[in-house]
């Protein structure tokens, strides 16, 4: 089952909600502070970026919040996991996971790793 990791005042998280349902896709819908440390975890495992693909930019972060984005990077990644669960407003959105897929943010092209295979094979003939 696909997770979909969102926050309801983030556009792209609209967006790809939108996207799933247009495409009748069932996924699993939780606010972005239901995220677990094995969840987290995983995604950090998956990225090849680490945590600056995860957390917020600098123009979608208040100055508070990128104090603490910034003092991730002096973390241990125990700490930075803690610090992240303890404040998932730190977090990117949407975080869409499924097996050893995943996307954070919205991307049109992106997003199609989730179209199940049979709709692929529909789609090129």
């Amino acid at each position: 089952m696909i997770k979909v990791y969102y926050r309801n005042s983030c556009n792209s998280s609209k967006q790809a909600l939108a996207w799933f349902e247009k495409y009748n896709i069932d996924v699993e819908k939780l606010k972005i502070n239901k995220i677990t440390k094995t969840e987290l975890i995983k995604t950090l495992s998956l990225s090849d970026k680490g945590l600056k693909e995860i957390v917020k930019r600098s123009n979608k972060a208040n100055s508070k919040a990128m104090k603490q984005i910034t003092s991730l990077k002096e973390m241990s990644f125990n700490d930075g996991i803690t610090t992240l669960l303890e404040h998932p407003s730190l977090l990117q959105t949407p975080i869409i996971l499924e097996g050893d897929k995943f996307l954070v943010g919205y991307n049109a092209d992106e997003i199609r790793q989730f179209l199940p295979p049979e709709y692929r094979r529909k789609a090129l003939r």
